[in-house]
């Protein structure tokens, strides 16, 4: 490794107990350079969460600016363009040193992965960066071998030889004689294998020369049990067994759950046993147990006290819910098997976690009750998942969960007076019944909201989007400022940069223009302070931004904004077709003020796509028919960038990364022959022949930031 200090990635990949955390500490020791250090747990598999903890650990190092550190993220689909380019710009180079992630075989999500081979293929150069896993599953290394920027350590390389276990016999003060050669056959230089033969010896079991243990799950396990843990108290074991359904042990919290007084006792003992557990802090205050010895206990509960697990997680998730982890509590709920109690949890977060572009997280909670098919119990948080994914602009994700939201188990529609206030504000936002029913729908929601403030401001957008589409702007004015106050009280920063751009919207329609700036000013400054460059809400405030800029001669100023605005076109989905129609209209509005008709007419096709699905848009429809008769008398306009197809700007971002166009076409689900023909018409739109002068082009042209 030390050789190594000019390659740009080192991989360790091995099974537990070989060592891989380990030799990343004796590495990172020796280091004279700056050192950042994540070991990656579940909660990593949310990748806006693991960029965040990236991004605290190369603070922490010194090597990244303090405040891209502690800023907002972007959103789960930004993470791996947006977000990573914004970590690669915020590194200092002067100060860039090692980065090491371990435990990287914890991520759940390919998702997640894929931010991890960002910083492999694109954070690698400046830094150092070494990885640990056990498989390398889902990680670019077949890129970085042909580009040779990757040097590899595997199971052999971890393998102790017999000088090396003769070290780890001679420290634990056993000496093992003739049968140091067949213990290292027969555990093939395994070091946790050799570890724990060493510790029996010395607790007095025989010398296992012709029983010692392998990298097996059942020769491990038998191992541990008869030989490791066989002398520890009944209560000791106890305490193992049942606290082992925890990731992170700490004295306070085993009290807790296992009912008990001496917790932080029994862990700093196990500790000092070097019985495989391993501090998590410096205070040694929080612990975790081995992925070896975890495992093993973990079987022990399963044989032994299988009806106690439930209980277990149930009484860990009330005190992580009590001290302030609504997270861990839930994944604690949810293992516990109480749905009623999991869904309450998740509604009373997922604004929370929407606000910070986690929706791989709540993706993840809604799938669990899918899969558990509980979830047609829940109408309210299936109808709550579902306007998260129209706000993502994924129409399939909302129309699969609105299903659930309004019809029972079954397939029967549920009777309008038993449709709770979250699903009477999806359908609104849905409106599949017209605006006017929309609006009905909408106010019913915020009346039944009641004292659920949280929830009221996105119920009053709702009655605002339908309000426009039977009324007019003017008339929804009201309701923009009503939410608006309400949001910025609760930070809910995507609806206030909404809100604004409403507002401004109508100031421009009663010809206002100074007015509207104000507003406008506003929202862009809401966007950039909190990275909301990709969220369905700024797609409006960027379009009106272009006009004004237009209007005011800023012929570059308004097509950097408007470039802004394409970026978010993917997302303006039949999943909101209020809000995608009039964003729309606005873009149109734009692009003729430009001179720009091919990208109008784009637009527009968007939009009448959206029309046939959800003809009974009011008002809307009016003013998309005024736009195509006007834009009927306007020349044909040349072909660009403009006239990318939204399938096309979904895979524009992407040309930045490391994926290949098979891997993206698994990203965004579509073959790799469709992503290969989207991508040749990328190429002919930005007049460029290959993948590197599209990204420039793109980047030039304002539709990437990279």
């Amino acid at each position: 490794m030390h050789a190594a200090v000019d390659t740009p990635v080192l991989s360790i990949v091995a099974p537990p107990g070989y060592g891989k955390t380990t030799v990343m500490g004796q590495f990172q020791v020796e280091q004279e350079r700056p050192t950042a250090w994540l070991t990656i747990d579940v909660t990593d598999s949310d990748p806006v969460v693991l960029l965040g903890n990236l991004s605290g650990s190369l603070a922490s190092a010194g090597m990244l600016d303090e405040a891209a550190a502690t800023g907002p993220t972007v959103g789960t689909g930004d993470v791996l363009t947006l977000g990573v380019n914004t970590l690669a710009r915020s590194l200092d180079p002067s100060k860039a040193g090692v980065l090491l992630l371990d435990q990287v075989d914890h991520l759940r999500s390919q998702n997640a992965l894929d931010v991890v081979g960002a910083v492999m293929t694109r954070l690698a150069g400046p830094l150092q960066v070494v990885v640990a896993s056990r498989s390398g599953e889902g990680l670019p290394l077949h890129l970085l071998r042909s580009q040779g920027t990757v040097v590899e350590l595997s199971t052999a390389d971890l393998a102790m030889s017999e000088d090396e276990a003769s070290d780890v016999f001679t420290s634990v003060g056993v000496n093992v004689g003739n049968g140091l050669s067949a213990i290292v056959d027969r555990t093939e230089g395994w070091p946790a294998g050799i570890y724990l033969t060493a510790k029996a010896m010395r607790a007095g079991a025989p010398s296992p020369a012709e029983q010692a243990i392998h990298g097996d799950d059942f020769y491990l396990a038998d191992y541990l049990k008869h030989e490791l843990l066989s002398s520890i108290s009944d209560s000791t074991m106890s305490f193992l067994t049942r606290s082992s359904i925890l990731t992170r042990l700490s004295g306070p919290l085993c009290d807790y759950v296992l009912e008990t007084r001496d917790s932080a006792k029994v862990l700093s003992d196990l500790e000092q046993a070097n019985l495989l557990i391993v501090p998590m802090d410096r205070t040694h205050t929080w612990y975790r147990y081995h992925s070896l010895l975890q495992d093993y206990l973990r079987s022990e509960l399963d044989r032994f006290e299988p009806d106690l697990e439930a209980s277990l997680h149930s009484r860990a998730a009330t005190w992580f819910e009590d001290h302030g982890h609504p997270d861990l509590a839930i994944e604690h709920v949810q293992a516990a098997g109480e749905h009623d109690r999991f869904a309450a949890m998740v509604i009373g977060s997922a604004r929370r976690v929407h606000a910070e572009g986690r929706m791989e997280t709540i993706t993840a909670w809604l799938q669990s009750l899918e899969q558990s098919k509980t979830i047609v119990d829940h109408p309210e948080l299936a109808a709550l998942g579902a306007f998260a994914r129209a706000l993502d602009g994924d129409a399939g994700g909302c129309e699969r969960l609105a299903v659930f939201a309004f019809t029972d188990d079954e397939g029967r529609l549920h009777e309008d007076v038993a449709l709770g206030p979250f699903a009477l504000m999806l359908r609104s936002y849905l409106s599949m019944r017209g605006p006017e029913q929309a609006q009905t729908d909408a106010r019913a929601a915020r009346l039944a909201f009641g004292a659920n403030v949280e929830w009221l401001h996105p119920a009053l957008g709702a009655e605002a989007f339908a309000t426009i589409a039977v009324e007019g702007t003017q008339a929804a004015e009201v309701l923009w400022t009503d939410g608006l106050w309400r949001s910025v009280s609760l930070e809910a920063h995507p609806f206030t940069t909404e809100a604004l751009a409403q507002r401004a919207l109508a100031a421009i329609e009663r010809d206002d223009w100074a007015l509207a700036e104000t507003w406008i000013e506003d929202a862009l400054a809401k966007i950039a302070e909190r990275r909301l460059d990709r969220y369905v809400t700024s797609a409006l405030a960027f379009t009106l931004a272009a006009r004004l800029a237009a209007r005011n001669g800023d012929v570059s100023l308004a097509r950097a904004h408007l470039a802004s605005a394409v970026g978010v076109r993917p997302r303006l989905t039949v999943a909101m077709p209020l809000v995608a129609v009039q964003s729309l209209n606005e873009m149109a509005k734009a692009f003729i003020e430009q001179a720009d008709m091919a990208g109008a007419r784009r637009v527009m096709r968007d939009a009448a796509d959206i029309i046939a699905v959800r003809p009974r848009l009011g008002r809307l429809v009016t003013e998309h028919e005024a736009i195509k008769a006007r834009l009927s008398e306007l020349p044909a306009g040349s072909v660009g960038a403009s006239s990318l197809t939204t399938a096309e700007l979904r895979v524009l971002p992407l040309l930045v990364t490391h994926l290949t166009y098979p891997e993206i076409g698994e990203r965004l689900f579509v073959s790799r022959h469709t992503i290969k023909t989207q991508a040749m018409s990328i190429y002919r739109k930005l007049g460029v022949s290959s993948r590197t002068e599209a990204v420039e082009k793109a980047r030039e042209a304002g539709l990437i930031s990279v």
